[in-house]
This record gives C-alpha cells, sequence and structure tokens, in this order.
C-alpha cells in the first residue's frame, strides 16, 4: 500500500546491520519480528507511529503474559501513536 503511493519503504529483519539506527529513522515503524518487547523506545524516532504486530507469549511474576515485539512502555513515551497487544493473562 505504501509503496502504491510511492512511500519509501525499508525491510529489516533481526539481523540488519545497525537495525537500531534503521528503526529510528522510520516515520511509520511496523515491528513483526518475532522476539518479545525486542524494539524499544530508543529505537523509535520521536513522533513517530509505531504498530507491534508481534504477539508473544512469556512468563513475567510467575505469570503467562502477551507481549508484543515492541517494549509498549519506554515506545509509548517517545511514539505519537502506538498500538499495543494486550497485556492480560494467557490461559
Amino acid at each position: 500500500m505504501l509503496l502504491g503511493d510511492s512511500r519509501t519503504v525499508t525491510i529489516a529483519h533481526s539481523q540488519t546491520k545497525d537495525i537500531e539506527d534503521v528503526c529510528r529513522r522510520a516515520d511509520i515503524l511496523v515491528a513483526a519480528v518475532g522476539r518479545p518487547e525486542m524494539i524499544t523506545g530508543d529505537w523509535v524516532k520521536p513522533g513517530a507511529t509505531v504498530i507491534d504486530v508481534g504477539i508473544n507469549r512469556i512468563e513475567r511474576d510467575g505469570k503467562p503474559r502477551l507481549v508484543g515485539d515492541v517494549d509498549s512502555e519506554s515506545a509509548a513515551k517517545v511514539a505519537g501513536a502506538i498500538t499495543l497487544v494486550p497485556a492480560a493473562s494467557v490461559r
């Protein structure tokens, strides 16, 4: 969709060299890497839109949780808009 609207799209993966810098340059950052909370707030360009597509099951404080590929707490402090993965317990 973005390419069709003549936008520049950069695709990165977990092994991309200097991935933090690649992410910091994005106006729209879509995270779908499959690693819990890999993208932290210092990877996000101030005011950027962050779309977290990842859904990961982890255990935190002895309870199962769902988290995204983005550390939503730190990223929300920087992003202009962010989607959140439900933090509810997984049964």
